[in-house]
């Protein structure tokens, strides 16, 4: 949790594990794994799927993927179902996202990974602009604002990017779509 006095100067932070609660960040993948007593008893329903989150000796994998600063506050940087592994990097597409929200003529963007021969898997943007996409511009934005390993590969212009009820971007459709195109 995060308290008043600590917010301004961990912005972006979840805060600190409350008191009976164990938190420990998987050594590959920086996954967040959460032991407590206020941990629910499963998932309505669906048992086995719960089930399969937790550890041997009481551990939840929570799918998220994490950082801690020196201070021990948390950071989430993505879903670990989202990581792209490219040439042994971990790339959030979240991040690649926030990065290009500021680049001129992108109204939204939702990024996926796709399989590469060389890399293993490389970003691939699927963009919303009023305007044609100026590929050589928004790869020299990427330049800019990212390392070289999380500018996409590849821009493909879209009518709108597909969002759950909740707003957040559903990315099974977007890899989906472009497994089709990579079908034909």
């Amino acid at each position: 949790a995060l308290n008043f006095a600590d917010a301004p100067s961990h912005v972006g932070s979840s805060g600190k594990p409350l008191f009976t609660t164990q938190l420990q960040l998987t050594p590959q993948t920086h996954e967040i794994l959460l032991k407590t007593p206020a941990l629910a008893a499963g998932y309505l329903g669906q048992p086995a799927k719960f089930a399969a989150k937790l550890t041997a000796d009481g551990w939840y994998h929570t799918g998220d993927v994490g950082h801690l600063d020196e201070a021990g506050f948390l950071y989430v940087d993505g879903r670990l179902d989202d990581m792209i592994i490219s040439g042994g990097e971990n790339i959030f597409p979240d991040a690649i996202e926030a990065a290009y929200q500021s680049a001129p003529g992108v109204r939204d963007i939702a990024v996926v990974g796709r399989s590469d021969a060389e890399w293993g898997m490389v970003p691939v943007a699927f963009v919303v602009s009023d305007h044609p996409l100026d590929v050589a511009a928004l790869v020299a934005f990427g330049r800019q604002h990212l390392a070289h390993y999380q500018v996409p590969q590849t821009f493909i212009p879209v009518v709108e990017i597909p969002h759950n009820g909740n707003g957040k971007v559903q990315r099974a459709k977007l890899r989906a779509r472009l497994s089709a195109a990579h079908s034909d």
